[in-house]
């Protein structure tokens, strides 16, 4: 089961999100961030990056990174099927 997040302007995938186990019953795409990151090298750079919320039947709700696709958190809610959420901005 993947995410895809695509670019509304150019219409290509920016990213590929993998990890859920089951049907991904609800997304929110939240706010892109600006923050500084070192690169390889040790020099620092500024990098954009988006965060996408996902809920699935997997009984998870991951916070991803859509620069890098790397989960950010993963919370369970045991054994029950997730079919929606709600954020709220703070």
């Amino acid at each position: 089961f993947v995410i895809l997040d695509w670019d509304a302007a150019t219409g290509l995938c920016q990213s590929t999100l993998r990890g859920h186990t089951g049907w991904i019953s609800a997304l929110s795409v939240l706010k892109k961030e600006e923050s500084q990151v070192m690169n390889a090298t040790g020099n620092f750079v500024n990098e954009t990056s988006g965060r996408i919320l996902s809920a699935s039947w997997d009984a998870t709700v991951k916070l991803w990174n859509t620069s890098t696709g790397d989960v950010l958190t993963t919370i369970s809610s045991g054994s029950f099927f997730l079919h929606s959420f709600s954020y709220l901005f703070g």
